[in-house]
């Protein structure tokens, strides 16, 4: 009835745990890689001052607080018209 289908799924999900397994062959050559080469491979970061730090602290706040405020708005606003819009036609 409908063998293609199968065989494309089938199909599908071989290719998908392929490519998982490939996942972690980086994982097992990064712990067989000798100390020299692992401080190459990981990722370097620039250091921060404190300053900065709460600098961006602060901006992030600062644009999560303006979200909300901006939530609670228009939830209200779709509140209001909805009892408008139901004590009109009740």
């Amino acid at each position: 009835m409908s063998g293609g289908h199968i065989s494309t799924m089938l199909s599908s999900l071989k290719n998908n745990r392929r490519a998982k397994r490939k996942m972690f062959d980086s994982y097992k050559d990064y712990e067989s890689m000798p100390k020299r080469k692992k401080k190459n491979f990981l990722l370097k970061y620039k250091k921060t001052s404190k300053d900065e730090l709460k600098k961006i602290k602060e901006e992030v706040i600062h644009e999560n607080n303006l979200f909300l405020k901006k939530q609670i708005l228009i939830t209200a606003i779709v509140i209001i018209l909805i009892a408008i819009i139901i004590f009109i036609f009740i």
